[in-house]
């Protein structure tokens, strides 16, 4: 199979190797400026699809700890480091699916079999060996949330709008008004908003319990945030929204920091510094011999799914085994709301909300509330 496709491409491969997530759904950008990494810190986040977790080396801490409950993330999270350590930098691009239907997909199953696969952990290679159709493929297109956002793209947005219009805002930014005009104007439409209400309804949410937060309408919540977004940030800097609306990484705009060419060199010297950890969130952090004095924490979007009791058992445990004055962060989705166990404010953490407010401003992505960040007050116990 080569470049060429047809349409029923965009519906191949809606993640037959298990990924959950092959792209993360928050932006890394909002975490960093909220967590403010410094240099040689040891940070622990959610590895997810392994992108965030590369990226925190740009701040330079001494260690970065990736943990996953799911065997297929972490697989991928260990593909994506080895890609980093192992390839260059236009290898990377192309195996990784960048622009993906400029490179034939016999040249990434060349590129694993040839480079990568000696490299990997048996655990990781036996994984991918049995999913080559996501290697063919490009990984970073192999995971559910993508494929529910390609066959979107295909199905409402590109129905919705004429691909001119999708060419021309993607492309915008260097005059923020002339943007915001633009995208109240030709794109925020009456068929734009249906398309984004059939995403969130029919492909993202279709299969949640909802039941807790039945009474929220999680569309109109986050085509909000999102007619925000492209009125008031660079479209061209924006890779989430130009896979919400083509279902693709062209290169030509922006790409995720770690795939950015002034980044590869130097996350390539430190990749070493992330350890990737395969366990149960909960479990791993009440093992004593898991215990590391962190200074920086981000739950990613976990706390969602966790019941608040138990979330302010982790932050007290937490608290104990941090440097003071560490900081915490999480993700909550737009709509569900879930903030700060009261029990834990002002006796554990404070609520950096200046931080909160600012990080608000740098999230190009339309899911969230506006990430939770605070500062451990108590002192460890020794």
């Amino acid at each position: 199979m080569g470049a060429n496709v047809n349409n029923d491409d965009i519906y191949r491969h809606s993640g037959q190797s298990d990924v959950l997530f092959s792209m993360n759904s928050e932006d890394v950008v909002p975490t960093r400026h909220a967590l403010d990494i410094q240099p040689g810190e040891r940070v622990f986040t959610i590895a997810s699809s392994g992108m965030n977790a590369i990226t925190l080396l740009l701040d330079d801490p001494v260690q970065v700890i990736a943990l996953d409950t799911g065997h297929p993330q972490i697989c991928l999270a260990k593909l994506q480091s080895a890609c980093i350590k192992y390839l260059s930098y236009q290898e990377t691009l192309d195996f990784l699916g960048v622009n993906r239907h400029s490179v034939l997909e016999e040249k990434r199953l060349e590129i694993y079999e040839s480079i990568l696969r000696e490299h990997l952990e048996k655990s990781v290679r036996i994984f991918w060996d049995a999913n080559k159709s996501s290697l063919a493929f490009g990984v970073l297109h192999c995971g559910r949330r993508e494929g529910k956002l390609r066959t979107s793209a295909h199905d409402y947005f590109q129905i919705a709008l004429d691909q001119r219009d999708i060419d021309t805002l993607l492309s915008m930014g260097d005059d923020m008004e002339e943007q915001a005009k633009f995208s109240s104007e030709i794109i925020s439409t009456d068929h734009f908003r249906k398309a984004f209400e059939c995403l969130v309804w029919k492909r993202i949410l279709a299969k949640y319990d909802l039941t807790k937060t039945k009474n929220v309408d999680y569309a109109s919540l986050w085509y909000e945030r999102l007619c925000v977004i492209m009125e008031t940030m660079p479209a061209k800097s924006n890779y989430f929204l130009e896979y919400i609306l083509t279902g693709d990484i062209s290169g030509k705009y922006s790409l995720p920091e770690y795939l950015q060419r002034e980044n590869f060199t130097v996350l390539k010297q430190r990749i070493d510094r992330v350890q990737w950890v395969e366990e149960d969130l909960l479990s791993w952090f009440y093992n004593s011999s898991s215990l590391v004095s962190f200074n920086k924490v981000c739950f990613s979007n976990v706390p969602d799914w966790i019941p608040t009791e138990d979330f302010s058992k982790l932050i007290c445990h937490i608290s104990e085994n941090v440097e003071l004055c560490s900081r915490i962060a999480f993700f909550s989705a737009k709509g569900r709301g879930r903030y700060w166990p009261a029990d834990v404010v002002e006796r554990v953490i404070r609520i950096e909300h200046k931080k909160e407010k600012e990080s608000v401003l740098y999230d190009r992505a339309p899911w969230w509330e506006p990430i939770r960040v605070a500062t451990v007050v108590t002192a460890p116990q020794r």
